[in-house]
């Protein structure tokens, strides 16, 4: 057995793993990620009332743009414009006196 190349110990080589990564990243709808912070008293509260804020103004500008759907169809020719039916115009005339 003298012709017979020495084997040498071979190890099997291990493929790189690839970088793990959080599982938020792992979901491929951005709507579904997240993020988490820690933070003091004082940053939950603002992100909380900005929140609240934020779903809020959101709610009333739906029902806004929901109301001017329906002014717009009762209301073919306005005659008056909303300055005026808000009182933010002074239609009164004024007189000078020189």
């Amino acid at each position: 057995m003298a012709n017979e190349p020495e084997k040498q110990d071979e190890q099997p080589t291990a493929e790189p793993l690839p970088p793990a990564q959080p599982a938020n990243l792992l979901n491929s709808d951005p709507d579904d990620t997240y993020a988490l912070y820690l933070v003091n008293d004082y940053w939950y509260y603002f992100f909380r009332l900005h929140h609240i804020l934020c779903d809020r103004l959101s709610k009333m500008n739906k029902h806004a743009l929901e109301i001017a759907a329906e002014e717009a169809a009762q209301n073919v020719n306005k005659e008056e414009s909303p300055s005026n039916k808000l009182r933010l115009k002074n239609t009164s005339k004024l007189i000078f006196l020189f």
